[in-house]
């Protein structure tokens, strides 16, 4: 029971500083032409979405805080059930963290911002090599976590490439072109730290559960704009981020269980 109400404090611990880095970071981004649109160039004039970033950034999200606080204080409880208190349940905990933030930053802004993806590679490539449990070597540890790396950038790089036709063959019949890539350099940058997270094999579930949850995202996207809002149109920008950070955390804590699928 102690144990249960220590770890539900880290979480919303780490939930309220998960929240202060969503509200202070995109202020303070390298700059605009470096950091990575989860879609394509910072092109406000070309999404709806983007013209109404500022109302978002001046509300004051308290739906966000109280989701992202529970989140983690709830990601805390199950960690501690499959891991119990230890190394792990830090690392796993400290992923989860950070994957709730790039999906929170995404979602609002539709930026994979540099400023936390060079060091979230950082803390990648020193927790897989000295701390990954599944492999008794060194060179066991780097060559299933570049492999994912690998696999990952190949077929996201192939998505990445086939939203850019995509456009192409739309902007051929339309006068007023359209410049938002459905899958951006913000997505590919990811979904390739991802892939490395979670390593070979395992980054090939990680990719179908990405593929299916941005589907299904996708989805209740469009239902949103349809039912509630009644203003939806073609090409608007929409976070994958989500999805993508969701399928790796599936794979890194490997839950829920899906047997027979892979």
């Amino acid at each position: 029971m102690l144990n249960t109400v220590l770890v539900v404090l880290i979480g919303l611990a780490l939930g309220a500083l998960v929240n202060w880095l969503a509200n202070w970071l995109p202020q303070y981004r390298m700059n605009p032409a470096s950091d990575s649109s989860s879609t394509s160039e910072e092109t406000p004039e070309d999404s709806e979405s983007a013209s109404e970033e500022p109302t978002r950034a001046n509300q004051q999200p308290v739906f966000r805080y109280v989701m992202v606080e529970l989140v983690l204080a709830a990601v805390a409880v199950l960690l501690l059930s499959l891991q119990g208190l230890g190394l792990l349940f830090a690392i796993y905990l400290a992923y989860i963290s950070l994957f709730v933030l790039i999906a929170v930053i995404d979602f609002e802004h539709r930026l994979v911002l540099n400023v936390v993806m060079i060091p979230a590679f950082g803390f990648a490539i020193v927790e897989t090599l000295f701390t990954e449990p599944h492999s008794p070597s060194l060179v066991d540890q780097a060559l299933r976590a570049f492999a994912g790396y690998g696999m990952a950038q190949v077929i996201v790089i192939a998505i990445f490439l086939g939203a850019g036709a995509y456009l192409s063959v739309v902007n051929a019949s339309r006068s007023d072109p359209v410049r938002v890539i459905p899958f951006g350099a913000g997505d590919v940058t990811l979904a390739t730290f991802c892939g490395f997270v979670v390593g070979f094999p395992d980054v090939v579930p990680m990719l179908v559960y990405m593929i299916l949850i941005g589907g299904a995202i996708a989805v209740l996207f469009i239902l949103y704009r349809l039912v509630i809002l009644r203003n939806f149109r073609a090409h608007l920008v929409m976070p994958y981020g989500p999805a993508i950070v969701i399928a790796a955390a599936m794979m890194l804590i490997d839950w829920p269980p899906l047997p027979g699928l892979f």
